[in-house]
């Protein structure tokens, strides 16, 4: 009998945490789209907590409180047990529609070890030491635990996280300076960089053996599995994109990365909320040409007011693109038609025409960065010419895309205030019937209610029906758009991407354009 009551109790264990899976698994998803920063998962859970959600949840437990009635410890064991069955049974099926996914990483995997020890830990503490009363008052509140014990096993990996990335950096350092005739391209600023880094690589490839970091790989990590996966000793250009949301990533990766050249897109309020503030942002962007080697080259952007007006400190050479007179290599005469996109970019007198079908004034910003780079290379304008009229979409950022007898601009991977304006201006040039598709824009601090209701203004003259997709954090684009006089039956709000194409499908409307700008992850869509 001893034994039969000590296996009910550890049974009883296991049926606990398989009640708090899938709280687990949430928590761990945020977390993760959280890029793992505790802050970010932290100030997540604060902007949603309320005593109306919480209490919801525990009414679901509540039934758990008719235990205390029961006072043999055997059959409260058998019968707990047996209303966990059925509440998992309930929870699967609710789930079974979930649209995102957790990552099953290396690290994620060590992080999830450690928070079933922490959890498991903590749940045997409750079920044996605490009072049976207690305890079963505790059991409603017990869907939390995994979201309070995730940062605690996230400080317990912490040392091992940091040592296998000082490892694998360690490395890749090492397979970077066994290349001696590499050139490094480190590609920052607050957007664009992906986009700069895929054109840059189209100009290039032809005559210089060159390797870029692949989608949006932009930090520590990222950078060292391209390296440690994909450099060899022959190549010639490594275009590497450097990312940051928080002061001082920049600079670390400077000191890693140590390029030769780089590119210095534009500065924006990008991850404003992690930054802090607007000069924080701008000194940490200002490190791609502060902490470049004197004999380096820093390629920027003259017409972004935050880059022109720095004071540099570092007397490195520097290439400055855009419309300006003082660029170096200017844009002049832009103009679209239904093929796409006609300038000319004046490179230190020398008018060179250029066509391309990509859309949009940013992708012109965009090739003409990556002319400077590839004319510091020394490639002739008639092979950067004929390489730009090649040029195919950058994945997910302004391209093209026929779906269901309708035309897609997919703007998903854009999420910064003047880019997304941008997308809006090319919508605004389509011929038909002109849907704009947006969850608003994120991680913009104090500043992104101001800056999503201007998106709303802007975009109320771009197109003919707008569908919102989120709850709280749309309601800023919504009244932008009506305070923009934009018609109110034409704005569709819903909860998911799915539903969002579900309404455009339904569209009864002819010659549809849809423009999907921004693809906030549903989790973070409150």
């Amino acid at each position: 009998m001893l034994f039969w009551g000590v296996m009910m109790i550890w049974i009883e264990v296991l049926a606990l945490i398989a009640l708090q899976i899938q709280d687990g698994y949430r928590a761990l998803k945020v977390f993760q789209q959280c890029h793992y920063h505790i802050d970010r998962y932290r100030d997540w859970i604060i902007e949603r907590i309320s005593i109306a959600a919480a209490a919801r949840r525990i009414m679901h437990y509540l039934p758990f409180l008719l235990f205390l009635l029961v006072r043999n410890e055997e059959a409260r064991s058998g019968s707990i047990i047996c209303i966990i069955l059925i509440y998992l049974s309930v929870k699967l099926r609710a789930v079974k529609g979930t649209t995102s996914f957790l990552r099953l990483t290396s690290r994620a995997c060590r992080l999830i070890a450690a928070l079933l020890a922490a959890d498991a830990a903590v749940t045997v503490f409750i079920r044996v030491q605490l009072s049976a009363e207690l305890y079963v008052c505790l059991i409603p509140l017990m869907w939390a635990l995994p979201w309070v014990l995730l940062p605690a096993a996230a400080c317990i990996v912490f040392p091992l996280e940091h040592l296998i990335q000082y490892m694998y950096m360690k490395d890749a350092r090492v397979r970077l300076d066994g290349c001696r005739n590499l050139c490094i391209v480190g590609i920052g600023g607050s957007y664009g960089k992906t986009s700069v880094k895929t054109i840059a690589h189209a100009l290039l490839r032809k005559e210089r053996y060159t390797l870029k970091t692949p989608h949006s790989y932009n930090n520590r990590m990222g950078i060292c599995r391209t390296v440690r996966s994909r450099l060899d000793p022959l190549h010639e250009v490594f275009l590497c994109e450097m990312g940051a949301d928080h002061c001082g990533e920049l600079h670390e990766l400077m000191r890693f990365i140590q390029p030769d050249i780089t590119i210095l897109t534009a500065i924006g309020p990008q991850h404003l909320q992690t930054f802090g503030s607007m000069e924080n942002i701008v000194h940490e962007k200002m490190r791609m040409v502060e902490d470049l080697r004197e004999d380096g080259c820093a390629i920027v952007n003259i017409d972004d007011p935050h880059i022109r007006q720095w004071q540099r400190q570092n007397h490195c050479q520097l290439i400055t693109y855009g419309k300006r007179e003082e660029a170096d290599v200017r844009i002049e005469a832009v103009r679209y038609d239904l093929n796409g996109s006609h300038f000319i970019l004046n490179i230190e007198g020398e008018k060179v025409p250029f066509a391309t079908k990509l859309l949009g004034e940013c992708n012109i910003y965009n090739i003409a960065a990556a002319v400077a780079l590839a004319r510091k290379l020394g490639i002739q304008t008639t092979s950067l010419q004929r390489s730009v009229s090649e040029l195919g979409y950058v994945e997910h950022r302004l391209e093209m895309k026929l779906y269901k007898g309708m035309v897609l601009i997919d703007d998903a991977f854009n999420a910064n205030p003047s880019g997304a304006a941008a997308a809006c201006d090319v919508l605004a040039q389509m011929p038909g019937w002109r849907m704009l598709v947006t969850p608003g824009m994120i991680d913009l601090g104090t500043q992104q209610e101001t800056l999503n209701h201007a998106l709303g203004m802007h975009a109320a003259s771009c197109a003919d029906r707008v569908i919102l997709v989120g709850a709280q954090q749309v309601a800023p684009l919504r009244q932008g758009l009506l305070d923009a006089g934009f018609d109110a039956q034409m704005i569709t709000q819903v909860m998911t991407t799915k539903e969002a194409f579900a309404c455009i499908e339904d569209d009864g409307h002819e010659d549809k354009v849809a423009l999907i700008e921004n693809d906030v992850p549903e989790v973070l869509n409150h």
